[in-house]
């Protein structure tokens, strides 16, 4: 099943008691007109299908499909779409059914007491899919479950080797002969004239240790060339584990990504609690990491306290192995990379966002921001840890999220508009430069993976709402001078000026500063005519959304603030009347030609020629 929590939906007020017990009983948020203006809940749903994120709709099933129906495309790469009934009586699995959607509609039936309405064949006729075995199985030929699972449903002899509880729907069926072998961790499912299926119980932990950019190809050969050696198959394996000095490196995960599971972490304090379990304990790895063994006590640390070691540790130039047989009880599953998405959501507008941010909004543990960009966000698909800041507080929040992701976690930092323009990423960058003793971030903090997503900046926003004024060649400056020195500001306003961009101007004033925003224009109107357009964009996309054109001649300072963008057009940037005021800015376009006004009249010259 994925691990996206979905996303929880209701068209009316009607279907806010069971959308809440969906929410709470799955960790998600639930999207109503409690919360939401009701015309914008199906943008929401739209939104959230694009971003791949599981969708459950308390709502007619005709309303869910006419909303997502434009967006449907391909069944391997949709998430899971279903609707409930507003009396929570009928769970129905809408897309999806073969993809985690009737396993999800399975467990809301049962909390909410309700048989769900599966529809998908295998479901109706056999009560399971063959294709989606239980988390600790695998199943080693997915390529083949279609014949296998056509000749069940068409009634044909199939013989199965090997048991375990999830096959209990098939015992009562005449065509299906169950035989249970001493070997719990293999089922093979036969009929004549297929290829068999084979099932793989996850039974072993996988411990490797590598030296320092050890080669991936290196080591997923070594490792395998061992498993085969003693007759272990990769679908045995549960997951791929290190010491966390290791988390960062490329041929740990990728070994991982080639077996189908996941790398996760461990301290060398806790890899060293296994010390009198280890066969090869090693001096030199206690003097180089801080414990005896990092193969051995990986594995073993996962396998818990009755796990043994089924491959002492194996040594090439580069690597080392290890397995541990699984023992009864949990063992500790380590910790994952942690990872830091530093991402911008646009001028305000969820619509704006994009949905890969959409997606890592959704996937996160913890959302960083300040506490006026998170307004923004609400609600949320699913529940998180939220962390707000205040304006002043930018290194903190850049060091948090780093520190955080450093732990294991999946962090968001939320940005407005763009993640890289005046915005944090630019800050987490540095402090991931710094070295640790100069103000840098912890060294497990620099091992967390960091990715950073774009996002639609108030700039383009604004400039889209009155035409085309960033339609030529434009910069982008900011006249905060709290980290930037007025006369660079000033140098970098005049070289603009002189350029003949088109200049957007952020943060062009607050309460204290506007003797700046007089300067720039005092060194502006020295290149360009009065008439020059000034689209002035306040809380561009938010409440209190407002754009006036003014031009030089006209514009006066005390019209703008912090929340107000400036986009002073070229020389050539010009406006015009629209046929109504519906159109445009209060009727008017304003635009800055590219220069095809040469190619229009040549055109029209040539078209007269030949007319004659």
């Amino acid at each position: 099943m994925s691990s996206i929590k979905p996303g929880i939906f209701t068209f009316t007020l009607g279907g806010q008691l069971i959308g809440q017990e969906i929410a709470d009983s799955l960790g998600s948020t639930l999207t109503s007109p409690a919360n939401v203006p009701s015309s914008e809940i199906a943008a929401r749903i739209r939104e959230a299908f694009i971003a791949n994120v599981p969708i459950i709709g308390v709502c007619a099933t005709g309303i869910l499909i006419r909303t997502i129906s434009p967006l449907i495309r391909n069944k391997q790469t949709e998430p899971p779409v279903i609707a409930v009934s507003e009396d929570g009586q009928f769970v129905i699995p809408l897309l999806g059914g073969h993809y985690s959607a009737n396993k999800l509609a399975v467990e809301i039936g049962s909390f909410l007491n309700s048989k769900p309405a599966l529809s998908t064949g295998s479901y109706v006729t056999l009560g399971l899919a063959l294709g989606e075995p239980p988390d600790n199985w695998t199943l080693l030929n997915p390529s083949d479950i279609k014949g296998m699972t056509a000749a069940l449903l068409r009634g044909e002899k199939v013989e199965i080797l090997g048991y375990d509880e999830w096959l209990s729907p098939l015992q009562a069926r005449d065509n299906i002969k169950i035989t249970k072998t001493p070997d719990k961790n293999r089922i093979v499912v036969s009929s004549s004239g297929l290829q068999s299926l084979v099932y793989q119980k996850k039974e072993y932990a996988l411990g490797v240790g590598c030296i320092r950019n050890c080669s991936p190809d290196d080591l997923v050969e070594f490792v395998n060339r061992n498993l085969s050696e003693h007759g272990i198959s990769q679908g045995s394996i549960e997951g791929v584990y290190s010491i966390d000095l290791k988390s960062d490196e490329p041929a740990i995960h990728l070994l991982a990504q080639n077996i189908g599971v996941e790398a996760r972490f461990y301290s060398p304090d806790i890899l060293e609690t296994q010390y009198e379990k280890l066969k090869n304990p090693s001096e030199a790895v206690y003097r180089e990491v801080g414990c005896h063994g990092v193969s051995e006590g990986a594995c073993l640390a996962r396998a818990g306290q009755d796990g043994r070691l089924v491959i002492e540790k194996i040594k090439s130039d580069t690597a080392t192995m290890a397995l541990a047989k699984l023992g009864g009880d949990t063992g500790n599953p380590g910790i994952p990379r942690g990872q830091l998405s530093v991402v911008g959501i646009g001028p305000g507008n969820s619509l704006s966002r994009t949905p890969a941010v959409t997606r890592v909004l959704t996937e996160a543990e913890v959302i960083v921001g300040y506490r006026g960009y998170l307004d923004l966000l609400e609600p949320l698909p699913t529940n998180q840890e939220i962390v707000a800041f205040e304006l002043g507080e930018e290194e903190k929040r850049c060091r948090h999220s780093l520190e955080t992701a450093g732990l294991g976690k999946r962090v968001v930092l939320v940005c407005s508009g763009d993640s890289n323009i005046f915005a944090m990423n630019s800050l987490v960058m540095e402090l991931l430069d710094l070295p640790e003793k100069g103000g840098g971030v912890s060294a497990r903090a620099k091992r967390a993976h960091v990715q950073c997503f774009p996002g639609i900046t108030v700039m383009q926003a604004a400039a889209a709402k009155g035409g085309a004024l960033i339609g030529h060649d434009f910069c982008v400056i900011s006249l905060s001078n709290l980290l930037t020195d007025e006369n660079i500001i000033l140098d970098r306003i005049r070289n603009a000026a002189e350029g003949d961009f088109v200049i957007s101007l952020y943060n062009p004033a607050s309460r204290k500063r506007r003797i700046l925003l007089e300067k720039a224009l005092e060194i502006i109107r020295q290149h360009r005519p009065d008439s020059t357009p000034i689209l002035i964009a306040r809380n561009v996309e938010r409440e209190g959304e407002s754009y006036t054109l003014r031009d030089l001649s006209t514009f006066q300072p005390e019209e703008i603030d912090m929340l107000t963008l400036l986009i002073i057009g070229n020389s050539h940037t010009k406006t015009f009347a629209t046929n109504s005021n519906l159109n445009g800015l209060g009727g008017q376009w304003v635009y800055t030609p590219r220069g095809y006004n040469k190619k229009i009249q040549a055109g029209n010259k040539v078209g007269e020629g030949s007319n004659k």
